[in-house]
């Protein structure tokens, strides 16, 4: 599938004010697309195994932080429990997706 460069600066602006996670978003983006991260399919894959590769993610990003907040002093855990909430949501809302898209 082609990349849609303005939809992408389109949702990444509708997702975040921080211009450093789009920049890093964006690097990703143009990584991925030199070698589909590994994944052969990429995002010719059927729609809901995009879907479970983000879920993946979500998770993933849930371990990180658990390793991080090992190193945290107690003060700053609330921080990564934070983003690890976000993740859980994220993941979540990609069930519910794939539900949604199930029934259709």
């Amino acid at each position: 599938m082609d990349r849609n460069p303005q939809l992408e600066r389109e949702l990444l602006e509708l997702a975040s004010n921080n211009p450093v996670y789009r920049q890093q978003v964006q690097a990703r983006l143009d990584r991925f697309e030199e070698d589909d991260g590994g994944n052969l399919q990429g995002w010719d894959a059927d729609v809901d195994q995009i879907l479970v590769e983000a879920q993946e993610e979500t998770a993933d990003v849930s371990g990180w932080l658990i390793g991080a907040a090992m190193k945290l002093e107690p003060q700053q855990i609330g921080r990564a429990l934070s983003a690890m909430r976000l993740a859980a949501l994220a993941h979540t809302q990609l069930e519910e997706l794939r539900k949604e898209l199930a029934w259709e």
